[in-house]
């Protein structure tokens, strides 16, 4: 209509559905801008009503809102419609920030939901500290006509304020869990996470000790106290911590660099068996120069003592060591890698992998491992990228079994564009234990200036299919590079565990 009124009209004839009509428009006004889109078909038994829209407002605040409602858009047997609205609210000045978001999903049909979500975040930052709350409202609506409909409601009221206090800060937190439903606290169970009546913690900022040695060791200390409570299984018990975490600066040992870090963690809980638990970690990586290659040596542990009553303080004891031998130029890297795990005293497959880049428009990379615990080889995996320039580009790969000496699977991939106007692509796929291709696929577009037409061919499916696209409204094709079960065709070969 006017640069400011910019839209198209949709018109679809089908031989199954019926006609469908639709407008797609975009408009701009003094601070604000949106589409507006409508379709519908079958006498209206199918429609889609959609609006997207941003406002910049007074007060340095800015309202983006969507809300999109579909009558039918499931295909389904019994009729459906799907509401979908959500809404953005900010606020920035110098010092706040505040966000209210809103959405709520509403299904209504014999399986109907009904999901509420809305959130409001304020921060706070001052010379005197940090502020940060936020209200987090939830309600899951399920059931229909048929059966009574259930609803599950739920708040999480969230507060931080850190004071800056010389060497450490001072941190309060305060999460506190409200379950809304009635009667017997329908949902309670379904509720996750942890609550803290209150969390008091001094959190050193992190600064050098300079001790000789130690001034090495950038270290941060934490020394806590709160009231935990852990949702769902409502463990409600006083929790103290002590926590100091360091990392190694580089340390340089003749030609050998280190870096690493460390930690550890006393938890005590106010239960009447004076329940603890200790934590430790460690690691280090040790990085030696040997001529044209590069020695890098990781060691790593984590462990436990005591026992904790709370989920989220579980540790997971590791305790590996790797060893990789690295050559690496522009045009070629080699990583020869083998390790242990010292805490179930197993072996790290033996790996080599390499990537190669010949000449200007050739690439390779190569994959290939030794099970030490099993004494067999692992799938050799190859790929192959030619190209040249923006004409053409191909990607050949392979995954071959060293034990049973068997192709497993060849995947390919191309674009070429022919000329300016004529370009075409290509997937396949070729399982080797069933001589099988997979996928087969063809793609030929024609550029036709304001349009393009596209021909497509499977070789498994056996069909054509041509498309006459507008270019303006940039629809992706539906069928290309799409598996008969909607998933998209992975060209890949995977990498070596």
């Amino acid at each position: 209509l006017n640069p400011d009124q910019l839209g198209g009209v949709r018109l679809d004839l089908t031989t199954k559905r019926g006609v469908g009509i639709g407008v797609d428009h975009f408009y701009t006004f003094p601070q604000g801008n949106g589409e507006a889109f409508a379709y519908a078909r079958q006498g209206l038994s199918e429609y889609v009503l959609r609006v997207d829209h941003k406002q910049v407002l007074p007060a340095q605040s800015t309202l983006s809102v969507r809300s999109d409602i579909r009558q039918n858009n499931l295909f389904s047997l019994q009729p459906t419609t799907n509401t979908d609205i959500s809404s953005i609210l900010t606020r920035r000045t110098d010092h706040t920030d505040t966000t209210f978001n809103f959405s709520r999903r509403l299904l209504e049909g014999d399986f109907g939901t009904d999901n509420i979500t809305a959130n409001l975040l304020y921060n706070s930052t001052v010379a005197a500290g940090t502020l940060r709350t936020s209200l987090e409202y939830s309600s899951f609506g399920s059931g229909s006509s048929a059966v009574s409909t259930t609803t599950n409601q739920a708040l999480w009221d969230r507060l931080q304020w850190t004071r800056p206090m010389g060497f450490t800060d001072l941190n309060l937190r305060v999460d506190k869990h409200f379950n809304l439903d009635e009667g017997d606290m329908t949902g309670a169970q379904f509720a996750s996470g942890v609550e803290r009546l209150p969390e008091l913690s001094l959190v050193s900022t992190e600064k050098n000790l300079h001790l000789g040695f130690l001034q090495n060791f950038p270290s941060r200390f934490t020394l806590g106290w709160g009231v935990f409570n852990e949702l769902p299984a409502d463990t409600t018990l006083n929790r103290y911590r002590l926590e100091w975490q360091s990392n190694l600066n580089q340390l340089r040992r003749g030609s050998t660099i280190f870096t690493g870090s460390t930690a550890f963690r006393q938890t005590m809980y106010g239960d009447a068996d004076t329940t603890a638990q200790y934590m430790y970690s460690a690691n280090l990586t040790a990085t030696t120069p040997l001529g044209k290659l590069t020695n890098v040596a990781r060691y790593g542990r984590q462990g436990e003592r005591g026992f904790t009553p709370f989920q989220f303080d579980t540790v997971y004891p590791y305790h590996t060591i790797t060893d990789s031998v690295q050559y690496l130029t522009p045009n070629l890297r080699m990583y020869v890698t083998a390790g242990r795990d010292l805490e179930r005293e197993t072996w790290y497959d033996l790996t080599y992998r390499t990537f190669a880049q010949i000449g200007r428009s050739l690439s390779t990379s190569q994959s290939l491992a030794y099970d030490l615990n099993g004494h067999q080889w692992r799938d050799l995996v190859s790929q192959f990228s030619w190209y040249r320039q923006s004409q053409l580009t191909f990607n050949l790969g392979s995954r071959y079994n060293l034990h049973e000496h068997q192709l497993q699977r060849v995947s390919t991939e191309m674009e070429w564009v022919i000329t300016p106007k004529w370009r075409m692509q290509w997937l396949g796929g070729y399982d080797g234990p069933t001589h099988q291709f997979t996928y087969n696929e063809f793609l030929v577009t024609r550029d036709l200036h304001c349009w393009d037409a596209s021909l497509y061919y499977s070789g498994e499916q056996k069909y054509f299919y041509l498309y006459l696209r507008l270019k303006a409204l940039n629809i992706p094709l539906p069928r290309f590079g799409i598996g008969q079960g909607g998933q998209v065709l992975d060209t890949t070969q995977g990498t070596v565990q």
